[in-house]
């Protein structure tokens, strides 16, 4: 019982003096992300406003609906460059294909913010580890 609380006031003791920090106890510190990112995007069409977010193994929209990374079977994208009448700009789809409870679902997401569907395209293909190859379909790159 002695050799316990001695430990236990040795850890606290180096704890608090930042000898020994929280961060280096747990997996990789300062390189780990804090909080899992929430992406403002485009849900199955233009300007249908929506939040798609990447945490506890699943892909979730709206802060409801959500799939499980295993469930996802497929993902490919495009990027499209559009003319207005006063500006140009890119236009990046995403594609998920997915199955649920025996159906094959499909989602798409968009985006015009290049930065940030570079950064959901990541997240996407992090998701779909093990979504199975189609080499008929081009994958998009991303290059600055």
């Amino acid at each position: 019982m002695r050799k316990f609380f001695a430990t236990t006031l040795i850890t606290a003791g180096l704890l608090c003096s930042g000898t020994i920090s929280n961060h280096a106890l747990a997996g990789l510190g300062e390189a780990s992300s804090v909080k899992p990112k929430a992406y403002d995007a485009w849900c199955g069409k233009r300007n249908n406003k929506c939040k798609v977010s990447f945490a506890n193994g699943r892909i979730t929209v709206n802060n409801k609906d959500s799939i499980a990374f295993e469930e996802v079977t497929f993902i490919g994208g495009q990027r499209d460059y559009e003319c207005g009448a006063i500006s140009c700009h890119f236009i990046s789809t995403f594609n998920v294909e997915y199955a649920e409870n025996g159906n094959t679902g499909y989602a798409k997401f968009i985006f015009m913010h290049f930065p940030t569907a570079k950064q959901f395209w990541n997240d996407l293909q992090r998701a779909c580890k093990d979504c199975r190859k189609r080499p008929e379909r081009k994958e998009i790159k991303f290059v600055d």
